[in-house]
Protein backbone atom coordinates (compact mmCIF):
# COMPACT_ATOMS: atom_id res chain seq x y z
CA UNK A 1 0.00 0.00 0.00
CA UNK A 2 1.65 3.22 -0.84
CA UNK A 3 1.57 6.76 1.75
CA UNK A 4 -1.61 7.92 -0.06
CA UNK A 5 -3.34 4.75 0.60
CA UNK A 6 -2.49 4.36 4.20
CA UNK A 7 -3.58 8.23 4.81
CA UNK A 8 -6.99 7.64 3.72
CA UNK A 9 -7.04 4.01 5.12
CA UNK A 10 -6.10 5.52 8.64
CA UNK A 11 -8.71 8.28 8.37
CA UNK A 12 -11.02 5.98 7.21
CA UNK A 13 -10.17 3.30 10.16
CA UNK A 14 -10.67 6.04 12.40
CA UNK A 15 -14.43 6.34 11.19
CA UNK A 16 -14.82 2.66 11.65
CA UNK A 17 -15.40 2.04 7.90
CA UNK A 18 -14.97 -1.47 7.19
CA UNK A 19 -11.88 -3.03 5.73
CA UNK A 20 -13.38 -4.08 2.49
CA UNK A 21 -14.67 -0.55 2.09
CA UNK A 22 -11.57 0.98 2.24
CA UNK A 23 -9.71 -1.39 -0.19
CA UNK A 24 -12.53 0.03 -2.80
CA UNK A 25 -11.05 3.75 -2.17
CA UNK A 26 -7.40 2.45 -2.46
CA UNK A 27 -8.19 0.47 -5.86
CA UNK A 28 -9.73 3.81 -7.07
CA UNK A 29 -7.01 5.77 -5.97
CA UNK A 30 -9.46 8.25 -4.03
CA UNK A 31 -7.06 10.86 -1.89
CA UNK A 32 -8.25 12.82 1.40
CA UNK A 33 -8.14 15.21 -1.26
CA UNK A 34 -10.87 13.85 -3.10
CA UNK A 35 -13.55 13.49 0.20
CA UNK A 36 -15.03 16.71 -0.01
CA UNK A 37 -15.48 15.97 -4.18
CA UNK A 38 -17.28 12.44 -3.46
CA UNK A 39 -21.16 12.52 -4.82
CA UNK A 40 -23.53 10.03 -3.55
CA UNK A 41 -23.20 8.03 -6.70
CA UNK A 42 -19.48 8.25 -6.01
CA UNK A 43 -20.37 6.42 -2.67
CA UNK A 44 -22.88 3.80 -4.23
CA UNK A 45 -20.25 2.43 -6.32
CA UNK A 46 -17.62 2.40 -3.77
CA UNK A 47 -19.97 1.63 -0.65
CA UNK A 48 -23.34 -0.85 -1.64
CA UNK A 49 -23.80 -1.49 1.65
CA UNK A 50 -26.16 1.20 2.67
CA UNK A 51 -26.17 1.40 6.39
CA UNK A 52 -21.79 2.06 5.80
CA UNK A 53 -22.79 4.51 3.23
CA UNK A 54 -24.71 6.57 5.28
CA UNK A 55 -21.99 6.71 7.52
CA UNK A 56 -19.76 8.00 4.93
CA UNK A 57 -22.36 10.65 3.96
CA UNK A 58 -22.38 11.95 7.44
CA UNK A 59 -18.57 12.42 8.20
CA UNK A 60 -17.85 13.77 4.38
CA UNK A 61 -20.98 16.10 4.69
CA UNK A 62 -19.03 17.51 8.49
CA UNK A 63 -15.61 17.90 6.23
CA UNK A 64 -17.87 19.81 3.45
CA UNK A 65 -19.64 21.69 6.19
CA UNK A 66 -16.15 22.54 7.49
CA UNK A 67 -14.70 23.47 4.31
CA UNK A 68 -17.29 25.25 2.56
CA UNK A 69 -17.67 29.38 2.98
CA UNK A 70 -20.04 30.86 5.43
CA UNK A 71 -21.15 34.55 5.54
CA UNK A 72 -19.20 35.89 8.43
CA UNK A 73 -20.27 38.00 11.45
CA UNK A 74 -19.26 41.68 10.66
CA UNK A 75 -17.76 41.97 14.35
CA UNK A 76 -15.53 39.06 13.92
CA UNK A 77 -14.05 38.86 10.04
CA UNK A 78 -13.91 41.02 7.09
CA UNK A 79 -14.21 39.74 3.55
CA UNK A 80 -10.47 39.07 3.46
CA UNK A 81 -10.52 36.78 6.77
CA UNK A 82 -8.44 39.39 8.47
CA UNK A 83 -8.74 39.12 12.62
CA UNK A 84 -10.37 41.92 14.57
CA UNK A 85 -11.61 39.66 17.70
CA UNK A 86 -10.46 40.22 20.71
CA UNK A 87 -9.31 36.93 22.28
CA UNK A 88 -10.55 37.74 25.44
CA UNK A 89 -14.25 37.36 23.79
CA UNK A 90 -13.50 33.92 22.37
CA UNK A 91 -16.15 31.34 23.78
CA UNK A 92 -15.52 27.55 23.51
CA UNK A 93 -17.97 25.79 25.27
CA UNK A 94 -15.99 22.72 24.76
CA UNK A 95 -13.33 22.50 22.57
CA UNK A 96 -13.57 19.04 22.03
CA UNK A 97 -17.49 18.44 21.52
CA UNK A 98 -18.51 16.73 18.64
CA UNK A 99 -19.09 18.52 15.39
CA UNK A 100 -22.93 17.80 15.45
CA UNK A 101 -23.61 19.14 18.81
CA UNK A 102 -21.92 22.26 18.34
CA UNK A 103 -23.68 25.64 17.32
CA UNK A 104 -20.96 27.62 14.99
CA UNK A 105 -22.65 30.74 13.97
CA UNK A 106 -19.44 31.81 12.09
CA UNK A 107 -17.34 29.39 10.33
CA UNK A 108 -14.39 30.33 8.07
CA UNK A 109 -13.16 27.84 5.42
CA UNK A 110 -10.82 25.05 6.37
CA UNK A 111 -7.13 26.35 5.69
CA UNK A 112 -6.10 24.32 2.02
CA UNK A 113 -2.26 23.93 2.16
CA UNK A 114 0.70 21.52 0.37
CA UNK A 115 2.25 20.35 3.87
CA UNK A 116 5.94 20.14 1.99
CA UNK A 117 5.59 23.64 0.63
CA UNK A 118 4.63 24.77 4.02
CA UNK A 119 7.90 23.16 5.65
CA UNK A 120 10.09 24.31 2.98
CA UNK A 121 8.56 28.13 3.36
CA UNK A 122 9.02 27.98 7.33
CA UNK A 123 11.62 28.44 9.40
CA UNK A 124 12.69 25.12 10.96
CA UNK A 125 11.05 23.27 8.14
CA UNK A 126 13.58 22.50 5.92
CA UNK A 127 15.61 20.80 9.05
CA UNK A 128 12.51 18.42 9.45
CA UNK A 129 12.45 17.47 5.99
CA UNK A 130 16.37 16.44 5.88
CA UNK A 131 16.32 15.05 9.39
CA UNK A 132 13.37 12.65 8.16
CA UNK A 133 15.40 11.83 4.78
CA UNK A 134 18.60 11.21 6.69
CA UNK A 135 16.91 8.73 9.21
CA UNK A 136 13.30 7.65 7.65
CA UNK A 137 11.87 9.11 11.00
CA UNK A 138 11.00 11.55 13.05
CA UNK A 139 11.98 11.93 16.62
CA UNK A 140 9.77 13.53 19.12
CA UNK A 141 11.48 17.33 19.16
CA UNK A 142 11.19 17.57 15.53
CA UNK A 143 7.28 16.00 15.72
CA UNK A 144 6.74 19.21 18.37
CA UNK A 145 8.19 21.27 15.96
CA UNK A 146 6.39 20.00 13.08
CA UNK A 147 2.89 20.21 14.72
CA UNK A 148 4.04 23.74 16.00
CA UNK A 149 4.03 25.06 12.33
CA UNK A 150 1.36 23.44 11.14
CA UNK A 151 -1.08 24.77 14.39
CA UNK A 152 0.79 28.43 13.95
CA UNK A 153 -0.29 28.28 10.24
CA UNK A 154 -3.82 28.09 10.83
CA UNK A 155 -4.00 29.91 14.24
CA UNK A 156 -6.56 32.75 12.81
CA UNK A 157 -9.08 29.72 11.90
CA UNK A 158 -8.48 28.22 15.52
CA UNK A 159 -9.13 30.88 16.96
CA UNK A 160 -12.02 31.87 14.69
CA UNK A 161 -13.78 28.36 14.59
CA UNK A 162 -14.00 24.93 16.88
CA UNK A 163 -11.48 22.52 15.07
CA UNK A 164 -13.28 19.32 14.18
CA UNK A 165 -12.23 15.49 14.64
CA UNK A 166 -12.54 15.42 10.99
CA UNK A 167 -10.35 18.51 10.47
CA UNK A 168 -7.82 16.91 13.04
CA UNK A 169 -8.12 13.94 10.82
CA UNK A 170 -7.64 15.68 7.83
CA UNK A 171 -3.97 17.39 9.44
CA UNK A 172 -3.14 14.33 10.63
CA UNK A 173 -3.21 12.58 7.17
CA UNK A 174 -1.36 15.09 5.47
CA UNK A 175 1.29 14.41 7.88
CA UNK A 176 1.55 10.44 7.17
CA UNK A 177 1.58 11.14 4.24
CA UNK A 178 4.42 13.55 3.90
CA UNK A 179 6.15 11.32 6.29
CA UNK A 180 4.93 7.57 5.53
CA UNK A 181 6.47 5.91 8.97
CA UNK A 182 4.49 8.51 11.35
CA UNK A 183 1.30 6.70 13.09
CA UNK A 184 -1.45 8.88 12.78
CA UNK A 185 -2.67 8.66 16.66
CA UNK A 186 0.86 10.36 17.22
CA UNK A 187 -0.86 13.63 15.98
CA UNK A 188 -4.85 12.71 16.80
CA UNK A 189 -6.62 10.10 18.43
CA UNK A 190 -10.80 10.99 18.55
CA UNK A 191 -12.00 10.59 22.43
CA UNK A 192 -13.45 7.49 23.10
CA UNK A 193 -17.56 7.60 24.56
CA UNK A 194 -17.54 5.04 28.16
CA UNK A 195 -20.16 2.84 26.37
CA UNK A 196 -16.93 1.84 23.83
CA UNK A 197 -13.89 1.94 26.30
CA UNK A 198 -12.61 -1.37 27.24
CA UNK A 199 -11.92 0.16 30.89
CA UNK A 200 -15.29 1.17 31.12
CA UNK A 201 -14.38 5.17 31.00
CA UNK A 202 -14.54 8.12 28.21
CA UNK A 203 -11.57 9.30 26.83
CA UNK A 204 -11.08 12.59 25.31
CA UNK A 205 -9.31 13.57 22.41
CA UNK A 206 -5.36 13.13 22.64
CA UNK A 207 -2.02 14.01 20.41
CA UNK A 208 0.17 16.08 19.51
CA UNK A 209 -1.90 18.25 17.41
CA UNK A 210 -4.93 18.17 19.68
CA UNK A 211 -2.11 19.31 22.71
CA UNK A 212 -1.05 22.20 20.58
CA UNK A 213 -4.73 23.78 19.95
CA UNK A 214 -5.50 22.69 23.69
CA UNK A 215 -2.01 24.71 24.90
CA UNK A 216 -2.66 27.55 22.92
CA UNK A 217 -6.33 28.69 23.88
CA UNK A 218 -5.60 27.68 27.37
CA UNK A 219 -2.69 30.66 27.15
CA UNK A 220 -4.48 32.96 26.43
CA UNK A 221 -7.18 31.95 29.15
CA UNK A 222 -10.30 30.56 26.56
CA UNK A 223 -11.15 27.84 28.81
CA UNK A 224 -14.70 29.29 29.44
CA UNK A 225 -17.70 26.87 29.47
CA UNK A 226 -21.20 27.69 28.69
CA UNK A 227 -24.18 28.40 31.26
CA UNK A 228 -25.65 25.45 29.71
CA UNK A 229 -22.99 22.92 29.31
CA UNK A 230 -21.71 23.82 33.42
CA UNK A 231 -25.24 23.89 35.07
CA UNK A 232 -26.54 20.79 33.30
CA UNK A 233 -27.36 18.43 35.29
CA UNK A 234 -25.56 15.06 34.16
CA UNK A 235 -27.99 11.96 33.28
CA UNK A 236 -28.44 9.62 35.70
CA UNK A 237 -25.92 6.87 35.66
CA UNK A 238 -27.45 2.92 35.33
CA UNK A 239 -26.37 0.36 37.95
CA UNK A 240 -25.06 -2.70 37.34
CA UNK A 241 -27.84 -5.08 37.00
CA UNK A 242 -29.90 -2.58 34.85
CA UNK A 243 -26.43 -2.81 32.14
CA UNK A 244 -26.27 -6.52 32.80
CA UNK A 245 -30.05 -6.48 31.84
CA UNK A 246 -28.95 -4.23 29.06
CA UNK A 247 -26.34 -5.95 28.04
CA UNK A 248 -28.36 -9.68 28.25
CA UNK A 249 -31.21 -8.06 25.74
CA UNK A 250 -28.57 -6.67 23.55
CA UNK A 251 -27.19 -10.10 22.93
CA UNK A 252 -30.28 -12.40 22.61
CA UNK A 253 -31.14 -9.24 19.60
CA UNK A 254 -27.34 -10.36 17.97
CA UNK A 255 -28.32 -14.02 18.39
CA UNK A 256 -31.78 -13.42 16.78
CA UNK A 257 -31.18 -10.18 14.20
CA UNK A 258 -28.59 -9.56 11.39
CA UNK A 259 -30.75 -6.16 10.35
CA UNK A 260 -30.51 -3.28 10.65
CA UNK A 261 -26.70 -3.94 10.10
CA UNK A 262 -25.97 -0.44 11.51
CA UNK A 263 -27.97 -1.52 15.21
CA UNK A 264 -25.47 -5.00 14.82
CA UNK A 265 -22.62 -2.80 15.16
CA UNK A 266 -23.56 -0.38 17.94
CA UNK A 267 -24.67 -3.67 20.35
CA UNK A 268 -21.54 -5.35 19.03
CA UNK A 269 -19.28 -2.74 20.51
CA UNK A 270 -22.07 -2.64 23.89
CA UNK A 271 -21.23 -6.17 24.47
CA UNK A 272 -17.30 -5.59 23.86
CA UNK A 273 -16.70 -6.64 27.60
CA UNK A 274 -18.88 -9.03 27.74
CA UNK A 275 -17.27 -11.41 25.16
CA UNK A 276 -13.42 -10.65 26.64
CA UNK A 277 -14.85 -11.75 30.11
CA UNK A 278 -16.19 -14.64 28.42
CA UNK A 279 -15.48 -18.44 29.60
CA UNK A 280 -15.52 -20.24 26.12
CA UNK A 281 -13.18 -23.16 26.04
CA UNK A 282 -12.84 -22.93 22.11
CA UNK A 283 -13.71 -20.90 18.83
CA UNK A 284 -16.79 -23.48 18.50
CA UNK A 285 -18.08 -22.27 21.85
CA UNK A 286 -17.51 -18.61 20.90
CA UNK A 287 -19.65 -18.88 17.74
CA UNK A 288 -22.35 -20.46 19.85
CA UNK A 289 -22.72 -18.16 22.29
CA UNK A 290 -22.48 -15.57 19.20
CA UNK A 291 -24.39 -16.79 16.51
CA UNK A 292 -24.58 -13.04 14.44
CA UNK A 293 -20.87 -14.79 13.49
CA UNK A 294 -22.15 -16.42 11.15
CA UNK A 295 -23.56 -13.60 9.28
CA UNK A 296 -20.71 -13.33 6.10
CA UNK A 297 -20.19 -9.44 6.59
CA UNK A 298 -18.64 -10.33 10.49
CA UNK A 299 -15.41 -9.61 9.31
CA UNK A 300 -16.41 -6.26 10.05
CA UNK A 301 -17.19 -7.61 14.09
CA UNK A 302 -13.78 -8.82 14.36
CA UNK A 303 -12.03 -5.87 13.16
CA UNK A 304 -14.14 -3.63 15.43
CA UNK A 305 -13.37 -6.13 18.70
CA UNK A 306 -9.67 -6.42 17.40
CA UNK A 307 -9.18 -1.71 17.10
CA UNK A 308 -10.76 -2.08 20.84
CA UNK A 309 -8.98 -4.78 22.35
CA UNK A 310 -5.46 -3.08 20.46
CA UNK A 311 -6.04 0.48 19.43
CA UNK A 312 -3.85 1.64 16.84
CA UNK A 313 -2.92 -1.85 15.63
CA UNK A 314 -5.57 -2.79 13.29
CA UNK A 315 -3.63 -1.40 9.81
CA UNK A 316 0.18 -2.86 11.23
CA UNK A 317 -0.40 -5.78 9.25
CA UNK A 318 -0.40 -3.60 5.95
CA UNK A 319 1.92 -1.21 6.97
CA UNK A 320 4.70 -3.46 8.08
CA UNK A 321 4.52 -7.01 6.39
CA UNK A 322 7.10 -5.84 3.59
CA UNK A 323 9.39 -4.20 5.79
CA UNK A 324 9.27 -7.50 8.26
CA UNK A 325 9.56 -9.99 5.60
CA UNK A 326 12.56 -7.98 3.82
CA UNK A 327 14.60 -8.06 7.19
CA UNK A 328 13.73 -11.36 7.82
CA UNK A 329 15.12 -12.73 4.41
CA UNK A 330 18.12 -11.18 4.91
CA UNK A 331 18.32 -12.54 8.68
CA UNK A 332 18.12 -16.15 7.43
CA UNK A 333 20.30 -17.59 4.71
CA UNK A 334 19.64 -20.56 3.03
CA UNK A 335 21.14 -23.28 0.67
CA UNK A 336 18.57 -25.15 0.19
CA UNK A 337 17.84 -25.00 -3.33
CA UNK A 338 13.64 -25.34 -2.94
CA UNK A 339 13.51 -22.44 -0.70
CA UNK A 340 15.96 -20.40 -3.36
CA UNK A 341 13.48 -21.07 -5.82
CA UNK A 342 10.32 -20.09 -3.87
CA UNK A 343 12.31 -16.89 -3.12
CA UNK A 344 13.58 -16.36 -6.64
CA UNK A 345 9.43 -17.29 -7.86
CA UNK A 346 8.56 -13.59 -6.05
CA UNK A 347 10.04 -11.78 -8.61
CA UNK A 348 7.47 -13.39 -11.14
CA UNK A 349 4.46 -11.97 -8.61
CA UNK A 350 3.08 -9.12 -8.03
CA UNK A 351 1.03 -7.16 -5.20
CA UNK A 352 -0.80 -8.74 -2.62
CA UNK A 353 -0.33 -12.60 -4.73
CA UNK A 354 2.94 -12.66 -3.11
CA UNK A 355 2.15 -13.15 0.26
CA UNK A 356 1.23 -16.99 0.34
CA UNK A 357 4.66 -17.49 -1.24
CA UNK A 358 5.93 -15.17 0.88
CA UNK A 359 4.11 -17.08 4.33
CA UNK A 360 5.32 -20.59 2.58
CA UNK A 361 8.97 -19.76 2.96
CA UNK A 362 8.43 -18.29 6.45
CA UNK A 363 7.26 -21.51 7.78
CA UNK A 364 10.12 -23.60 5.81
CA UNK A 365 12.68 -21.52 7.34
CA UNK A 366 11.62 -21.66 10.59
CA UNK A 367 10.09 -25.15 11.07
CA UNK A 368 8.40 -26.57 14.04
CA UNK A 369 10.08 -28.03 16.65
CA UNK A 370 7.07 -28.76 18.75
CA UNK A 371 5.90 -32.09 19.51
CA UNK A 372 1.94 -33.24 19.76
CA UNK A 373 3.57 -36.59 21.35
CA UNK A 374 7.20 -38.38 21.91
CA UNK A 375 6.85 -39.86 19.29
CA UNK A 376 5.15 -37.40 16.87
CA UNK A 377 6.41 -33.94 15.81
CA UNK A 378 4.93 -31.23 13.77
CA UNK A 379 5.87 -31.31 10.27
CA UNK A 380 6.40 -28.15 8.36
CA UNK A 381 3.59 -28.61 5.89
CA UNK A 382 1.06 -28.59 9.46
CA UNK A 383 2.88 -25.18 9.66
CA UNK A 384 1.51 -23.62 6.25
CA UNK A 385 -1.82 -25.35 6.83
CA UNK A 386 -2.59 -23.72 9.58
CA UNK A 387 -1.87 -20.51 7.93
CA UNK A 388 -3.56 -21.86 4.48
CA UNK A 389 -4.12 -24.70 1.98
CA UNK A 390 -4.21 -24.41 -1.43
CA UNK A 391 -6.64 -26.28 -4.05
CA UNK A 392 -6.48 -27.17 -7.59
CA UNK A 393 -10.15 -25.47 -7.93
CA UNK A 394 -13.44 -25.03 -6.26
CA UNK A 395 -14.90 -28.58 -6.46
CA UNK A 396 -11.88 -29.78 -3.80
CA UNK A 397 -12.93 -27.44 -1.21
CA UNK A 398 -15.33 -29.36 0.69
CA UNK A 399 -13.48 -32.50 0.48
CA UNK A 400 -10.42 -30.70 1.63
CA UNK A 401 -12.61 -28.93 4.72
CA UNK A 402 -13.84 -32.93 5.67
CA UNK A 403 -9.66 -34.01 5.64
CA UNK A 404 -8.94 -31.34 8.05
CA UNK A 405 -11.56 -32.18 10.46
CA UNK A 406 -10.92 -35.28 9.86
CA UNK A 407 -7.18 -34.83 11.12
CA UNK A 408 -8.01 -32.70 13.77
CA UNK A 409 -9.81 -35.99 15.46
CA UNK A 410 -7.71 -38.72 14.64
CA UNK A 411 -4.71 -36.57 16.36
CA UNK A 412 -7.67 -35.12 19.51
CA UNK A 413 -6.82 -31.48 18.73
CA UNK A 414 -9.44 -29.00 17.98
CA UNK A 415 -10.65 -27.43 14.51
CA UNK A 416 -9.00 -24.19 14.28
CA UNK A 417 -9.15 -21.88 11.78
CA UNK A 418 -7.42 -21.65 8.49
CA UNK A 419 -7.59 -20.16 4.89
CA UNK A 420 -8.44 -22.01 1.45
CA UNK A 421 -6.83 -20.71 -1.71
CA UNK A 422 -7.56 -21.72 -5.40
CA UNK A 423 -5.34 -22.24 -7.51
CA UNK A 424 -1.33 -22.62 -7.35
CA UNK A 425 1.82 -20.38 -5.91
CA UNK A 426 3.26 -20.29 -9.01
CA UNK A 427 0.73 -19.47 -11.22
CA UNK A 428 -1.68 -17.26 -8.82
CA UNK A 429 -4.23 -18.20 -6.21
CA UNK A 430 -7.41 -16.65 -5.51
CA UNK A 431 -10.97 -16.67 -3.88
CA UNK A 432 -9.85 -17.01 0.05
CA UNK A 433 -12.38 -18.65 1.65
CA UNK A 434 -11.79 -18.67 5.44
CA UNK A 435 -12.77 -21.45 7.29
CA UNK A 436 -13.66 -21.11 11.12
CA UNK A 437 -15.55 -24.18 12.53
CA UNK A 438 -18.66 -24.59 10.26
CA UNK A 439 -18.65 -20.87 9.38
CA UNK A 440 -17.03 -19.19 5.83
CA UNK A 441 -15.93 -16.28 4.88
CA UNK A 442 -15.50 -15.31 1.23
CA UNK A 443 -13.07 -12.29 0.40
CA UNK A 444 -11.75 -10.32 -2.31
CA UNK A 445 -8.15 -9.68 -1.16
CA UNK A 446 -5.94 -12.47 -0.15
CA UNK A 447 -3.91 -9.89 2.47
CA UNK A 448 -7.29 -9.31 4.12
CA UNK A 449 -8.29 -12.87 4.62
CA UNK A 450 -4.67 -13.26 6.46
CA UNK A 451 -5.30 -10.15 8.59
CA UNK A 452 -8.48 -11.30 9.40
CA UNK A 453 -7.33 -14.94 10.23
CA UNK A 454 -4.83 -13.56 12.81
CA UNK A 455 -7.32 -11.02 14.55
CA UNK A 456 -10.17 -13.54 15.06
CA UNK A 457 -7.30 -15.61 17.33
CA UNK A 458 -7.16 -12.61 19.77
CA UNK A 459 -11.01 -11.41 19.27
CA UNK A 460 -12.15 -14.98 20.29
CA UNK A 461 -10.00 -15.34 22.81
CA UNK A 462 -8.36 -18.57 21.06
CA UNK A 463 -4.82 -20.26 21.25
CA UNK A 464 -2.44 -20.76 18.08
CA UNK A 465 -2.58 -24.10 16.56
CA UNK A 466 -0.02 -25.65 18.00
CA UNK A 467 1.69 -26.60 14.47
CA UNK A 468 1.67 -22.98 13.86
CA UNK A 469 2.10 -21.15 17.12
CA UNK A 470 5.95 -20.14 16.38
CA UNK A 471 4.91 -18.36 13.30
CA UNK A 472 1.83 -16.72 14.81
CA UNK A 473 4.03 -15.31 17.84
CA UNK A 474 6.33 -13.88 15.15
CA UNK A 475 3.47 -12.12 13.02
CA UNK A 476 1.97 -11.18 16.52
CA UNK A 477 5.52 -9.34 17.54
CA UNK A 478 7.39 -8.35 14.88
CA UNK A 479 4.01 -7.31 11.93
CA UNK A 480 1.64 -6.37 14.57
CA UNK A 481 3.76 -4.93 17.22
CA UNK A 482 2.00 -6.66 19.74
CA UNK A 483 2.71 -8.65 23.03
CA UNK A 484 1.04 -10.27 25.70
CA UNK A 485 1.18 -12.11 29.05
CA UNK A 486 0.11 -15.17 27.09
CA UNK A 487 2.97 -15.09 24.60
CA UNK A 488 5.18 -18.64 24.25
CA UNK A 489 8.32 -17.42 23.17
CA UNK A 490 11.14 -20.47 21.97
CA UNK A 491 14.57 -20.10 22.16
CA UNK A 492 14.29 -20.48 18.70
CA UNK A 493 13.00 -17.63 17.37
CA UNK A 494 14.31 -15.02 19.58
CA UNK A 495 16.74 -13.80 16.51
CA UNK A 496 13.80 -12.74 14.35
CA UNK A 497 11.47 -12.08 17.17
CA UNK A 498 14.61 -8.88 17.88
CA UNK A 499 14.69 -7.72 13.96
Amino acid sequence: MDTVGVAVAEVLVSWGIPHEVINNFIANGITVEHFAKLTPECLKELCPHLATRLVLQEKLSEIITAQAPTETNSNTCTSNNTLHISLDDIEVTNLFESPKTVNIQTRKTFPQFDLETLLQTSPGGNSILKFYETYSCLDNSKRSQLTDIIIKHIYTYIVNCRITYEEYNVLAAKIITLFPKESIGTYFTKPIKKIDSINGRSTVARGKLVDKVRNLLYKYGDRKRSVSESESTPPPKKSCDDLKDLHSRDILWLNNNSEPWEEVIIKWKATYNLRKEGEQKNIHEFLRDWKILSDPRSEILINIDFDLLYPEKGLNFYLNWDTFYEKFIGLKQTQDERIINLIDSLKNIEGELKLPTQLKILAKLLPPKGRLSKKIKFTTEEAIESLFICVPNAGDIEQTIINQREKALAKKLSIQPYIILQGSLSEGVSAPLLIIDDVKYQFQSITKSFDTLFKLYHTFNARYPKAGDHLYLIIQRCVYKIETKYDNVVCYIMDVLNL
